[in-house]
């Protein structure tokens, strides 16, 4: 039974550290394309809100996109207002 739990314990471990990782990726990715185009999460706030975007507030944004875990349809919504077209993955490690 032990062997069982250790098991178990491991694949929780693993899956907890994957999740980890994919977030701090989406995370760094929006991060960079923000750096890229000079957009603060004040000037952000007032792109998403302009698009009838509800709780853009600076702090808001800064919280969700700093977690990472934020749904695709708001990655697409932040990526459209900042006038992202394509993004390189490429780079983004598994």
């Amino acid at each position: 039974m032990a062997v069982a739990q250790y098991l178990w314990f491991i694949c929780r471990v693993a899956k907890k550290y994957r999740k980890e990782h994919w977030a701090r990726c989406v995370r760094n990715l929006l991060k960079i394309e923000l750096l890229r185009r000079d957009i603060s999460y004040e000037q952000l706030s007032v792109l998403l809100t302009k698009e009838g975007i509800p709780d853009a507030t600076p702090h808001n944004l800064k919280n969700k996109i700093n977690r990472g875990t934020y749904s695709a349809i708001f990655l697409i919504q932040v990526l459209k207002v900042i006038g992202c077209e394509s993004l390189d993955i490429s780079d983004t490690r598994v």
